[in-house]
């Protein structure tokens, strides 16, 4: 205790991040072995990843002032020693770039670093719409914070959906001069405690307000809480376009009070064509959720499903390929849904609550609009062309993208214009698709699989069964001989010869997978009872590999840190086989007519 504590003192490093010469916004990460990583009995470690020493959002791309009068980034500070390595990433579009720092003490700077756009996403915004700041009693993000993350992760729009709060960033945006990079959409996130949360937006702030015109979904005039019914029906009243269910089922045997399918104990009758809460099964009755007990805790009355949150990674099948969890069985109910001809929009989001743990835009949905130029996001048109492709309104399709990385591109054979969202032509006995996967090299990918018609066990039946999206169609080039319990491999369209390409742009890989199928009514089997031939149709992506540096969880671990801070990118590779979050995108709904009298879902009511 006579002796006194004396800390070095940190490197302080200038740096530019560009493409093609250009300064861009970029995220800067900092890896390695922390040297004095917060005791969580002392210090705060809820925003924190092992391995990660400093993140930075750059909004300018450089340290130094381009000219006078233009604005700059703080300077990086880094602990002193190494070895530590500085990743720069733009979001899903770009490649990443990255310099070790062997020791501080030796090291001037500045750093540099190059990126380049390889995902062709034109006609689309990358957005999201479950996303957290200060508002948010679980959120310690501030505002000026988050627009800061938004734009140097490549999200272009995003919703506020704070809790119970309805939270407008525009002003905040336009105040720091970004509104050329990044657009707003006022919303709120509905926090029922019991039963389930769901979104609302876009949605003008009410200043007269105390949470700025939230609805009150605790409060009917009988006294009860809102059923979620009355809940979606008060968010349109409210001036609501886009009405939303979010994270409804719980990836584990234990229902969570926040799920909504999960509260709800949804079945569905098959013969009817119908969805309906099962009273004998439902986990906290009715009475115990304030809710009359004569109410139906289901109801079909929202537009958009968010049926990927959370990265809950588990080789559920034991077919040695990473699956991800809460993903496959939000989209049992999802394909269920589809089969009974509901128009649900599938949308990914990040429901980022902080900047380190759970990063914006991880995943994110690629939506379709008419003009996705910086001047469209500047002014706000964008918006209504959003809300229009989410909800199919004004003659717009459901044409939307969600990924953790690789972006698809599906047509017909013969044309180039995205089939996402139309109803094809089937009259000829069949259909062919041409299907396009193009992911940066750190988002590596390997199968292509396409699913029609499935109409699987949902909730805990999915969750006993183990059960996995079956395909019917699948193309990989992963080695070695696939697995029995592979649903790739058990598809009854299987090919092992995927063409994947990679090519070297700039520091980075551009991956481009292609696949072309042919499906007919015999080849797409569904569940006994099914009325007619027609078919929906949903692609997705995947691979079995991390996809570091973008997203860190369950990446980094104590076994190879060293490796992917200074380690060749084949010693990196190697490393990440089989480990992390995996790269997945996935589409919305092809529908196909095969008998010539207009689309009909295998399970619509008649």
């Amino acid at each position: 205790t006579d002796t006194a504590l004396t800390l070095p003192d940190p490197a302080v490093l200038d740096y530019e991040i560009t493409d093609d010469g250009n300064f861009i916004p970029a995220k800067l990460t900092v890896i390695g072995d922390h040297p004095a990583f917060p005791d969580e009995r002392v210090f705060s470690t809820y925003d924190r990843r092992y391995g990660v020493i400093r993140m930075v959002q750059s909004l300018h791309g450089t340290t130094t002032p381009p000219g006078a009068g233009e604005a700059a980034d703080p300077k990086l500070v880094i602990p002193q020693g190494g070895p530590f390595k500085v990743i720069a990433t733009r979001g899903t579009e770009w490649t990443s770039d990255a310099v070790v720092i062997d020791n501080t003490d030796t090291f001037s700077g500045p750093l540099s670093f190059s990126l380049s756009r390889v995902a062709d996403a034109d006609g689309y915004v990358s957005s999201e719409y479950h996303v957290h700041s200060i508002a948010s009693p679980d959120s310690p993000v501030s505002q000026p914070t988050r627009i800061a993350t938004a734009i140097a992760d490549g999200i272009e729009v995003f919703a506020s959906t704070d809790h119970d709060y309805v939270a407008d960033l525009q002003p905040v945006i336009e105040a720091m001069g970004v509104a050329d990079l990044v657009r707003n959409i006022p919303g709120l996130e509905i926090t029922t405690f019991c039963y389930g949360h769901f979104q609302a937006y876009p949605l003008d702030p009410d200043p007269t307000s105390a949470n700025f015109g939230a609805v009150d979904w605790a409060r009917t005039a009988a006294g009860y809480s809102m059923l979620p019914g009355e809940i979606f029906d008060a968010a349109f009243a409210r001036g609501a376009k886009v009405v939303q269910v979010n994270h409804p089922r719980a990836a584990s045997g234990i229902v969570n009070f926040q799920q909504y399918f999960d509260s709800a104990a949804l079945a569905v009758d098959y013969e009817s064509g119908v969805v309906y809460t099962d009273k004998e099964k439902q986990p906290v009755s009715n009475e115990k959720l304030r809710l009359p007990e004569e109410g139906s805790l289901w109801d079909p009355g929202f537009n958009t499903l968010e049926v990927w949150n959370g990265f809950d990674v588990d080789d559920v099948n034991q077919d040695g390929v990473l699956d991800l969890a809460r993903l496959d069985l939000v989209m049992s109910d999802w394909f269920n849904f589809l089969s009974l001809g509901m128009q649900i929009t599938p949308v990914g989001d990040s429901d980022t609550h902080t900047i380190v743990a759970d990063p914006m835009g991880m995943p994110r949905t690629y939506v379709r609009v008419l003009d996705d130029s910086t001047m469209a996001i500047e002014d706000g048109s964008v918006v209504p062309e959003i809300v229009n492709t989410l909800t199919a309104a004004n003659g717009a399709r459901r044409d939307v993208v969600v990924t953790d990385g690789p972006f698809l591109q599906v047509s017909e054979t013969g044309s180039t214009a995205s089939v996402l969202g139309a109803v094809l032509d089937g009259t000829g006995g069949s259909v062919t698709l041409d299907i396009t996967a193009i992911s940066p090299g750190w988002a590596d990918i390997d199968t292509i699989a396409v699913f029609a018609n499935n109409t699987p066990p949902m909730g805990d039946e999915a969750l006993n069964a183990n059960w996995v999206p079956q395909p019917v169609a699948c193309f990989t080039s992963r080695e070695g001989t696939p697995a029995p319990t592979d649903p790739c491999a058990l598809a009854p369209i299987f090919a092992d010869n995927l063409t994947v390409t990679r090519t070297t742009v700039g520091n980075g890989e551009k991956i481009v997978a292609t696949a072309t199928v042919t499906l007919t009514p015999d080849d797409i089997k569904t569940r006994e009872g099914a009325h007619g031939k027609d078919a929906w149709i949903v692609v997705r992506v995947s691979g079995n590999r991390g996809i570091f540096p973008m997203l860190l969880e369950g990446s980094l671990n104590s076994k190879n840190l060293d490796t992917l801070v200074t380690g060749t990118d084949a010693e990196i590779k190697a490393a990440l086989d089989g480990v992390g979050i995996p790269a997945t995108a996935f589409t919305s709904p092809i529908y196909v007519d095969f008998d010539g009298s207009g689309y009909l879902a295998p399970f619509s009511p008649q």
